[in-house]
């Protein structure tokens, strides 16, 4: 990471430093992502405020099309005529013995 191409490097490592350096679970990786963050920072503030917002942007339409996501689900639920689900959806049930071929039990 040579700080005289932060225009180029930084938007396509920005997002993986930042969460790097918010809360990686290796202390090493996190100070070092930190001060990569900070050496960028201080070398071009621009591209570094330019991947931030970005950054944000992506975030705010992810949280955007979540929520459009859901109201869809919900929206088709009550057609249904059902309560939407909470949580991941369930796994299939599994055969009851007496109801199928005993071979399959």
């Amino acid at each position: 990471f040579h700080p005289q191409r932060a225009s180029v490097l930084l938007p396509h490592v920005f997002d993986a430093l930042q969460r790097n350096a918010n809360g990686h679970w290796n202390h090493n990786v996190e100070a070092m992502s930190q001060s990569i963050l900070k050496m960028y920072q201080e070398e071009d503030m621009v591209t570094f405020e330019n991947c931030e917002r970005e950054v944000r942007d992506r975030e705010a339409s992810r949280q955007t099309d979540r929520s459009a996501a859901e109201a869809r689900w919900a929206a088709l639920a009550a057609d249904a005529g059902v309560e939407p689900m909470q949580g991941p959806p369930l796994p299939p049930p599994l055969p009851i013995c007496g109801d199928r071929d005993p071979r399959v039990c």
